[in-house]
């Protein structure tokens, strides 16, 4: 207490009061960790937060064994298909009829909004523009999703590694409707206009209709339909034009690049095309963005000194405007933020500097809309659900009463 002021003047802050400041101040990821309520402050120090958040998170074993299911029976690496990228292999020995994972289901009504179209971006770090009503194909997710060609409805299963099982003829697994309580079974007996579209209800099992061993990849029957698209697509396909000036941002970021070139130097030394210089910066979002307009921010490291790469959470596009030698060993960075991840973005044009930026914070990303994944005509189908046990009610008259949809 400073000299002539006494508890009168400024009365002692509460333990409720101080906790709430606390809570306040704390970085956001720290903050939902900790309690509301400063008096539960012993319980979570005996528990730890994690018990704290999810109580009842430890069951005896005979409650798992009636009521559980396993989620660690698959783990992911390269496939054995070649060029097929990852697959799902059996963690142990799985026997004929057990379920391999459960999963629930998200559920999109209409897959219309997977569209994609051409785009128009003024600058970088503008929000590109719809250029017409023009379909030049559908986003990535269409790809990890069930559907029916008769059907407007799609359905993404996200449990543990299953979006890793790839396709094959000779299949050793396939997709079955749970019978476990949360899988709302009413829902395959109504329209999908009588469906909740505020939450999930829908789960599936993928279950082993053969012995798996240990190690084995596991396959699921994608369908006919996928099969012709895919067969058909691989006969057709073609190399983009730019494929031999693509660099993975991945494969940039661990060539152990220690200096990263200024935009001066990049007009003579450029980039490949499609990477964006980025820079991990924590700043809170100001009520108006004119706030931050022509203004000079000083890089803090609020990570305290662990590994960035991958907490993209907080990575900014960045322009690098200036580099200066700290050491024989050592630079700092003055860039110019832009764009930026959720919740809110900042225009190029409110020239917003953050200065004194240690390399360790600054990656190399893909540009938007750069990657292989955006170019026209890439493979795009969703995975066929069984026709045995796809609802009848879910089937769309108007979808089979078109030729043209059904030959997709």
């Amino acid at each position: 207490m400073f000299p002539g002021m006494t508890s009168v003047d400024s009365p002692p802050l509460r333990g409720v009061e101080l906790w709430d400041i606390i809570r306040d101040i704390t970085e956001p990821k720290v903050s939902l960790a900790l309690p509301k309520d400063a008096a539960l402050l012993s319980e979570v120090r005996k528990k730890g937060t994690a018990l704290h958040s999810v109580p009842n998170v430890i069951r005896p074993v005979e409650w798992l064994q009636e009521h559980g299911q396993c989620m660690e029976n698959l783990h992911i690496k390269p496939s054995t298909i070649r060029q097929a990228g990852r697959g799902a292999f059996a963690s142990r020995y799985l026997p004929k009829g057990s379920v391999i994972s459960p999963s629930p289901l998200i559920h999109i009504k209409d897959k219309k909004p997977l569209d994609m179209y051409e785009l128009r971006q003024e600058s970088e770090g503008q929000i590109p523009e719809k250029v017409d009503d023009t379909v030049v194909g559908q986003q990535l997710l269409l790809n990890y999703c069930f559907g029916h060609q008769n059907s407007s409805l799609i359905l993404f299963p996200y449990a543990t590694a299953v979006q890793a099982i790839n396709h094959k003829s000779d299949y050793n697994a396939e997709i079955r409707w749970s019978e476990q309580a949360h899988h709302h079974a009413d829902w395959l007996e109504i329209d999908i206009a009588e469906i909740p579209v505020k939450h999930t209800g829908l789960m599936i099992d993928y279950v082993a209709v053969r012995d798996i061993l240990p190690g084995e990849e596991v396959f699921i029957d994608y369908g006919r339909k996928w099969e012709e698209s895919w067969n058909e697509y691989v006969t057709e396909w073609k190399p983009p034009q730019q494929k031999d000036e693509y660099v993975f941002p991945e494969a940039m970021n661990a060539s152990g690049e220690k200096i990263i070139r200024t935009l001066e130097e990049q007009m003579v030394n450029p980039y490949p095309s499609n990477l964006q210089t980025t820079c991990y910066y924590f700043i809170e979002e100001p009520e108006d963005e004119t706030e931050i307009e022509n203004t000079i921010a000083s890089w803090e490291d609020h990570w305290l000194g662990m590994d960035l790469t991958g907490d993209d959470y907080y990575s900014w596009s960045c322009d690098i405007l200036e580099r200066y030698q700290v050491s024989s060993s050592d630079a700092l960075y003055n860039v110019k933020i832009f764009g930026g991840p959720l919740p809110f973005e900042i225009s190029k044009t409110l020239n917003h500097t953050l200065i004194n930026v240690p390399r360790r914070a600054i990656k190399f990303s893909a540009r938007s809309y750069s990657g292989f994944e955006f170019e026209r005509n890439v493979f795009r189908h969703e995975m066929g659900f069984p026709e045995s046990i796809f609802p009848s009610k879910w089937i769309d008259t108007h979808l089979v009463l078109m030729p043209s949809t059904k030959e997709r």
